[in-house]
């Protein structure tokens, strides 16, 4: 290798080495995803589990939600009202033997903020699509808005384990 070629190597690697030390920033977007994935994760986890302390404890103070079930009218209040008819509900998806499915579709970082996409099936007898949208506050990831599509029972939701006329929009919407 003659000595023009030594010092093109040389001039390379040199140039690799500052382009991949300059991506140290990819660390931190690293770890700012798993925190966001782990805020997602706890959601999911009270959902799955219907508890409320849990599902508190991801959402912000202030947090907003919007959404329409069964393609009815839409509604407009705070995640607190999904939070009471969890604490009050005596039926849960876990109680009748249902296993709730929760999946995050995309998860999207910019900065302080984040959105994501979840799908649950086999919940409260129905599924859905949230949208969610996160920030950074006081250290941690929170929901900060939820949007919400709910869709009827899935057919592979066996709605006898729950009691009779639990699993219509009018039930569900009114617990």
């Amino acid at each position: 290798m003659n000595i023009f070629n030594r010092l093109l190597a040389v001039v390379l690697l040199t140039f690799c080495g500052l382009a991949l030390a300059g991506q140290d920033g990819r660390v931190e977007e690293l770890s700012v995803y798993d925190a966001v994935r782990k805020t997602l994760d706890q959601y999911a986890q009270s959902v799955v589990t219907a508890d409320a302390k849990l599902m508190k404890q991801v959402f912000h103070p202030e947090a907003v939600s919007l959404g329409s079930f069964f393609g009815g009218d839409v509604a407009f209040s705070s995640p607190e009202g999904y939070m009471t008819f969890i604490e009050n509900s005596p039926i849960t998806p876990a109680k009748v033997g249902e296993n709730i499915k929760a999946t995050v579709g995309f998860i999207k970082i910019d900065g302080k903020i984040a959105s994501a996409e979840m799908q649950f099936a086999n919940h409260w007898c129905s599924s859905g699509t949230n949208h969610l949208g996160l920030v950074e506050h006081e250290g941690r990831w929170k929901i900060i808005t939820m949007l919400f599509w709910v869709r009827s029972t899935p057919n592979d939701v066996d709605t006898s384990k729950y009691p009779k006329g639990y699993c219509t929009a009018d039930a569900l919407t009114n617990n």
